[in-house]
């Protein structure tokens, strides 16, 4: 469901896990109702040039009840509560710069955060040059709104000789990718270590894990961390495909093996590896394949 200025309420009673600041399109004056919607309590931004923000607001009475507008000079914001009983609990990891298939993706997450249809736990990128595409990430994120939405710094995915170059991105991306070493890249943390954390937060078989790049990252955190994978993983959705199989095949084989999809080639041993665990575990595997996007064409 659509959640508009009018129809956002904040309650504090219990107060809500997460939030979500979303920049709302247009001006304050441009959201029908907006006028008569009361002032909640003031947030109020600190820029440190790159993008960073910190925020304090004032606490309302536990028992108040009313609309949460939050203003800024960047423009005005709804802060949405998110429906924690209904929102896909989502972890994704993405190359963006890669393909424009991420960036895109990203602008989706936005709306569907701004609709309480997914909670955005935190992106991990992965392939190298990772930390360039953690740029690329934060800067996208911030542009959208998603400030805070953490970013994780993965793993090469598989490409050991660097051959995937920032240069691809970098240029036409310039003017909101932080900079190296800024303040806003400070709250870049290591992928592993926002992997662990975010599982060691979730509730049980929570997390959709959305891999839409190279499997290695959670191929190592699932290796690393096995009872814990399983103990909140809901269920792993992969961007990929699946060798062909027939049912006279399964007295001769048990699984599912990944095919020759971009994404699982980056690394082999590791897209097999969590293709074989997560079907072991009874981890649900919801593959969609190339084949699904022709046919939408």
């Amino acid at each position: 469901m659509l959640c508009c200025l009018d129809c956002c309420w904040w309650s504090l009673e219990p107060p809500p896990a997460r939030g979500r600041v979303l920049p709302r399109m247009g001006s304050a004056s441009s959201v029908p109702g907006a006028s008569s919607v009361p002032r909640g309590p003031r947030l109020t931004h600190m820029d440190s040039g790159d993008g960073a923000k910190s925020a304090l607001a004032s606490s309302p009475s536990p028992k108040s009840r009313m609309p949460f507008t939050v203003m800024s000079r960047k423009g005005t914001y709804a802060l949405v509560k998110l429906n924690l009983e209904r929102a896909v609990q989502l972890l994704v990891v993405s190359d963006p710069g890669q393909d424009l298939d991420d960036e895109l993706m990203f602008v989706l997450l936005r709306c569907l955060s701004q609709e309480g249809q997914v909670d955005v736990l935190g992106i991990i990128t992965t392939l190298a040059p990772s930390y360039d595409r953690a740029r690329l990430c934060r800067g996208t994120l911030d542009i959208l709104g998603l400030y805070d939405v953490p970013v994780g710094l993965g793993t090469d995915g598989g490409d050991h000789g660097g051959d995937h170059k920032a240069s691809t991105f970098e240029e036409w991306a310039e003017s909101y990718m932080p900079k190296p070493g800024s303040h806003r890249m400070s709250s870049v943390e290591p992928g592993r270590q926002l992997f662990f954390r975010l599982y060691q937060d979730a509730a049980p078989k929570s997390v959709t894990l959305l891999i839409t790049a190279s499997l290695k990252d959670p191929a190592l955190f699932l290796r690393d961390n096995e009872i814990l994978f399983f103990a909140k993983t809901k269920e792993v959705v992969i961007m990929g495909g699946v060798e062909p199989w027939t049912e006279a095949q399964g007295k001769d084989r048990t699984t599912l093996l990944p095919d020759t999809a971009h994404n699982q080639e980056f690394d082999r041993e590791a897209s097999e590896f969590l293709f074989r665990k997560c079907q072991e575990m009874g981890v649900p595997l919801v593959v969609v394949s190339r084949f699904a996007a022709y046919a939408a064409k």
